[in-house]
């Protein structure tokens, strides 16, 4: 549709991923999935916080919103944390300081985490975000520089071309 002329186009629809599942992944979920022209990560970042912040005022009539004993504002701008920093942060682990992948395993093993055979620096990075980031993460907020080894089908930074 992009090629075609449209300049903005998505799709709500129905999705099924052969993978595993487990409490943090389902193989089957629905998707609202978007593009546009031009636009960069910026412009993404505002166009979900406006939908977010939509959606929760015609729904609840407020940007806030309660879950458990946690108030949940999705009033904009949302933080944008970089994803070394925060990690850093909140673990004391300097990600860009491991530069081998026998550094990480190491380092990802020394925290008390599995370590299984074969597992990419990816997906090594992920268990320590998962482990010590997203836990203290309540209010909607961007993580932002993910390492190449995370995303590599996103566009590199212009800033660092390993994130």
């Amino acid at each position: 549709m992009i090629v075609g002329g449209f300049d903005k186009v998505y799709e709500i629809g129905r999705v099924f991923r052969n993978e595993g599942i487990d409490q943090d992944h389902n193989p089957e979920f629905s998707l609202l999935e978007s593009y546009e022209a031009y636009a960069d990560y910026t412009q993404v970042m505002e166009m979900v916080e406006n939908l977010f912040s939509y959606v929760a005022l015609e729904v609840q009539g407020t940007t806030e919103i309660r879950y458990g004993d946690q108030v949940i504002d999705f009033k904009p701008p949302w933080p944008r944390l970089s994803l070394s920093e925060e990690l850093y942060r909140s673990s004391g682990i300097d990600i860009d300081e491991l530069h081998d992948e026998e550094s990480l395993i190491k380092k990802v093993a020394s925290m008390g985490l599995d370590v299984a055979e074969r597992e990419s620096p990816g997906r090594l990075i992920d268990k320590l975000v998962s482990t010590f980031v997203e836990p203290k993460l309540i209010q909607p907020t961007f993580l932002l520089d993910y390492p190449e080894e995370m995303s590599p089908l996103a566009k590199p930074s212009r800033a660092d071309l390993v994130m």
